[in-house]
């Protein structure tokens, strides 16, 4: 549903019944500002959803320990069934994962949203433009990794994650310079 809400906080102010995106547009701020307050908005929503999801687990085993009977109950952490890997990706057990985790997101939804500008600005080659855009970005993203997998034990693991990192900056950097780029001189209102 989340990634629903990315397109639909855009396209729904575009495509709406009073086209409310023009109103934004025309508040005397940055208009970059609006860019920022969407990406936030996604990932608050995120964090509130882990956040709620946590607190509904720990209910639910509430729940199944008064349910089942003492002789067949045992008890788990949270992180005991974290060999699925979608545990691991939802709920980090550092806080530096956390950080990477959904940093990447973050990058993730940068890049649509970016996407998203590139597409509402040039129309229907908008769409092509758009495309380009997002498999550059991935292509840019995975380089290291490609690079790595063709060179094997060559580099060390900080250098990797080095690589990574900066290859993440440059990707996010150029979304914010692109998304600014378009705010500020291609959408017209």
């Amino acid at each position: 549903m989340l990634m629903i809400y990315v397109f639909f906080i855009w396209y729904r102010d575009w495509l709406g019944k009073n086209t409310f995106i023009y109103r934004l547009f025309m508040l005397p701020t940055e208009r970059i500002a609006i860019y920022f307050a969407k990406l936030t908005t996604i990932m608050l929503l995120v964090l509130g959803l882990i956040a709620l999801q946590i607190l509904l687990i720990l209910m639910e085993k509430q729940i199944v320990n008064k349910i089942i009977p003492i002789d067949l109950q045992s008890n788990f952490s949270i992180y005991a069934s974290s060999t699925l890997n979608m545990w691991r990706w939802l709920y980090p057990t550092s806080f530096t994962e956390f950080i990477l985790v959904y940093a990447l997101g973050l990058l993730f939804v940068a890049v649509i949203f970016t996407a998203i500008l590139i597409e509402r600005s040039y129309g229907l080659k908008g769409i092509f433009y758009a495309i380009f855009y997002g498999l550059l970005s991935l292509g840019v993203f995975f380089a290291p990794i490609l690079l790595v997998n063709v060179y094997t034990n060559y580099f060390y693991p900080l250098e990797i994650f080095l690589m990574v990192l900066v290859t993440s900056m440059i990707v996010l950097g150029s979304a914010i310079w692109i998304a600014n780029h378009l705010l500020k001189y291609k959408i017209r209102v």
